[in-house]
């Protein structure tokens, strides 16, 4: 779900050329994610796969943002997100993941990159009631088949995104979100937000950035993204935002991560060296806008990832050269 927010605070930055009226919608959108409390029951549809969630998003006394989702069908699964990191408990494995979001793409892509965004055209779509409440209609369309579009219905007042739908460059809709209901308390208490853990309940998995940096700290790194020309990065219109090395759990080594951007989509790309002879999976894989692409080159397993289409995915995972 959070996906949808990082892709709000992104648009914002490629206002300069809308209109009056979608520009004030998004940030308001941006602006009620960043200061508004507030909580709700959230339906995820993708394809005939149904799922509810209870959703509780609150601003601390510093201004601190927290947000608990919680699965109310199906395995219980709960997220935990504030400013520095990202809690996945799952009961049912008896694991907790944390990771750092310094790695992540929401709080390390430069707002400048995004002036002028020349990869989509943005429209207003009238209104729709969703929740009990009336909100606005903005459709963002990808200007090729390199990336997904996306639909946010927006209540004017709030700014609250009630419903978003991610759909690819023909109209077909991958996923969809929708709040069914939805409240904004003056204040939210911790014990709402912040889960109540019995650490010998869990195993901890936890990921450590080595050394983290923006994108031109990657000119060290022997990885080359192959180019069609002198200023055109595989697949068009992404550029590299972040690069990092992470110690992840289970991994035998050091995991080299790259973030790619259009400036609203992302994408990640993961390498590290094969150093066992444990058999690692190659080839596709989707979950809604989700694809996944992995395959061994030089001895190394690369794995790309992101909210974008699949040839998109591919082009990325095959472009990637080694360079001694």
């Amino acid at each position: 779900m959070k996906h949808f927010f990082l892709i709000a605070c992104l648009v914002c930055s490629s206002l300069q050329a809308l209109g009056d009226e979608i520009s004030t919608l998004l940030n308001k959108m941006v602006a009620a994610d960043q200061s508004l409390n507030f909580e709700g029951t959230l339906v995820y549809l993708q394809g005939p796969h149904v799922e509810t969630m209870r959703v509780v998003h609150a601003i601390d006394e510093t201004g601190g943002v927290h947000e608990r989702i919680t699965s109310l069908s199906g395995d219980t699964r709960e997220v935990y997100l504030n400013d520095r990191h990202l809690f996945a408990i799952m009961p049912r494995t008896g694991r907790i993941v944390i990771e750092s979001r310094q790695s992540s793409a929401d709080t390390q892509l430069p707002s400048n990159l995004y002036l002028g965004n020349k990869n989509y055209d943005y429209a207003l779509h009238g209104t729709e009631r969703i929740a009990g409440r009336n909100c606005r209609v903005v459709s963002i369309y990808p200007r090729d088949s390199f990336r997904f579009g996306y639909r946010f219905c927006i209540e004017e007042k709030t700014g609250l995104l009630l419903k978003a739908l991610t759909q690819d460059h023909a109209g077909k809709t991958y996923e969809q979100m929708m709040y069914t209901s939805i409240s904004e308390p003056e204040s939210i208490s911790a014990d709402k937000y912040i889960p109540v853990l019995k650490s010998k309940e869990y195993e901890l998995q936890k990921s450590v950035q080595k050394k983290p940096g923006p994108a031109d700290v990657a000119e060290t790194s022997s990885w080359l993204v192959q180019r069609f020309s002198q200023d055109e990065v595989l697949p068009p219109g992404f550029d590299m935002v972040f690069h990092s090395m992470q110690d992840v759990p289970g991994a035998p080594g050091p995991v080299e991560h790259f973030v790619l951007s259009d400036g609203i989509a992302t994408l990640s790309v993961f390498i590290s060296e094969i150093l066992t002879d444990t058999p690692l999976e190659e080839g596709a894989g989707q979950s809604g806008c989700m694809n996944m692409y992995s395959r061994i080159t030089e001895n190394f397993h690369v794995t790309v990832i992101g909210a974008v289409p699949e040839k998109t995915i591919q082009f990325v995972a095959k472009s990637l050269h080694y360079r001694p």
